[in-house]
This record gives C-alpha cells, sequence and structure tokens, in this order.
C-alpha cells in the first residue's frame, strides 16, 4: 500500500525568503517601529542571529565590523573609580535620551544597562567573530551581582535598587549566558538560582515564569538551558514528566504549542471536531 503524503512532506524552507524578509528588517522598519528606540539592540540580535543560522551573514547589508562598531555604541560607558553607579553598566537598548545630563548621577539614573540588552549585545558580538577587546567585561559581570534578587536568587531585568523592575526566569537565563560568553561565573550565587529554577517545574512537567506559574514552553526552553549551563541539569525533580510535556507541545509541523490553559484547550478540541465533521 502506498504511504500516504503528510503535510510535512509537501512543505519546504524557502530560505531567500528569509534572507530577504531579515534583510528588509534591518534595512529599516515602518515609521510605527520608531518609537520602540528601546528595543532597537534586541531587535537586531533577532535579525543577526538568524542570517547566522542561514549562513547569510556576508548578505546583510552591513559588514560584521559595521555591526560591530554600531553595537559597541550601546555600551554604557564606564567612569574610572566610580563605586556609586556601578551597577548601571552594560549594554543599554537604545540610543535616544530626551536630555543632556549634567552630571554622572543624572546621566546613570536615566541611562543604564539592561540584562536582556546586555545579552543581546554579546551575543551579536559573538556571531559577527568581534575579539571582545572592548568589552568592558569586569564592569558589566560586577553590575551583574545587581541584579539579583538576594532573597529569591532569581534575576531581574534592571538592578534591584530601582525597585520596579520585571523579575522572572528569562533573565535568569540572560545572566547564566552572559556568564557563559565571559566566561566567568564568580559573582552571584549560582546555588541559590539553581534552587529558585527548581521550583518553577509546574504539575504538567514544564516550566513557568515564576514558582507556581503555569508552564510555557519558551520559558521551558530558558531554564533547561540555564540548568544546563550551570551544571544541574541533574537538579530537575521530575525528568520524566518533562519530557512527556515537550512530547506533547507539537501542535503543527513548525510550532510548538506555548501553553494549555482550559480555554484553548476546549477551543483546539472543538476545531479538531469540526474538522472530523468536514471529512
Amino acid at each position: 500500500m502506498e504511504k500516504c503524503k503528510s503535510k510535512s512532506d509537501t512543505l519546504k524552507f524557502n530560505r531567500e525568503s528569509h534572507i530577504a524578509y531579515f534583510n528588509k528588517l534591518i534595512s529599516g522598519m515602518s515609521s510605527s517601529y520608531i518609537e520602540f528606540t528601546q528595543n532597537h539592540l534586541s531587535g537586531a540580535y533577532f535579525i543577526v542571529s538568524a542570517m547566522g543560522v542561514l549562513d547569510a551573514l556576508d548578505q546583510l547589508p552591513f559588514t560584521k565590523q559595521q555591526i560591530i562598531n554600531w553595537v559597541y555604541e550601546f555600551q554604557v560607558p564606564v567612569l574610572e573609580g566610580d563605586k556609586e553607579h556601578e551597577r548601571c553598566y552594560g549594554f543599554r537598548g537604545g540610543l535616544h535620551l530626551p536630555f543632556t545630563p549634567s552630571t554622572a548621577g543624572e546621566l546613570y539614573a536615566n541611562d543604564m544597562g539592561h540584562i536582556a540588552n546586555t545579552y543581546c549585545a554579546l551575543a551579536i558580538l559573538k556571531v559577527c567573530g568581534d575579539d571582545f577587546s572592548r568589552v568592558n567585561k569586569k564592569a558589566i559581570l560586577n553590575a551583574l551581582k545587581y541584579y539579583q534578587d538576594p532573597e529569591s536568587g532569581c534575576f531581574q531585568c534592571l538592578p534591584c535598587e530601582i525597585g520596579y523592575s520585571e523579575e522572572d526566569t528569562r533573565f535568569i537565563y540572560c545572566a547564566c549566558c552572559i556568564c557563559t560568553i565571559l566566561n566567568d561565573w564568580s559573582l552571584f550565587d549560582k546555588e541559590k538560582t539553581i534552587q529558585y529554577l527548581i521550583k518553577c517545574q509546574s504539575y504538567s512537567g514544564g516550566f513557568g515564569w515564576i514558582p507556581g506559574a503555569e508552564a510555557h514552553s519558551s520559558i521551558t526552553y530558558c531554564v533547561v538551558t540555564s540548568l544546563k549551563m550551570m551544571g544541574a541539569l541533574d537538579r530537575i525533580p521530575n525528568k520524566e514528566a518533562l519530557v512527556e510535556y515537550l512530547s506533547f507541545r507539537p501542535v503543527s509541523y513548525t510550532h510548538l504549542r506555548a501553553h494549555e490553559t482550559g480555554r484553548n484547550l476546549v477551543c483546539r478540541l472543538l476545531l479538531e471536531k469540526k474538522k472530523k465533521k468536514k471529512k
């Protein structure tokens, strides 16, 4: 009997279309994105890393060196001997300041590094083959300790002293990537972070943003990868449930289901029922 062709047999990855799309994005976004200057670095990260995966960095409209020089413009300048603002160092997300600072205090109160943007900057530099000679490694690693919640072990996107920063497993992933790229884990409490991540495993086997939260595929990736970088995969409480969770995530040939709430489950079941009726 001839094997029935599935949809996956007819799907074809169009590499050239993807390259054209990313080139269009990096050449100039629409005016609706102009106001999001704080996200320019993270946007560039997705484009450059994708072109790297496609082995098409040489097809970008900018040379690797041009991209590297541009990324360094986002690095918060280090003032020698300035202990008061050492928590502020890293890479910012955008280059626009709505005012001209008159003092270092005024500058760093409104223009400081962001843990996700620091990760994105280092990743872009890595993809482009930079030698990291201009990266203020010591300042970045020293600032990292200010992002870790001393009680929970989790990380925030901005220094904890700011008081209004997000805190969840995404920023733990960023911190782990920064330490891996710079090859230095000495300046934060790794054990506390591992314990926090372990608490984030949901009853379904996957991991959530915070302890007690619903499991989510992208967050599960961040947590498992973070544990891998810290050499703690063997600390996952229920590996069998995690494998089962990941096995049941696919819902199409190209995507993973992010999460399963009651409402989404009902909608999906109704959709499947509708498909069967049509047959």
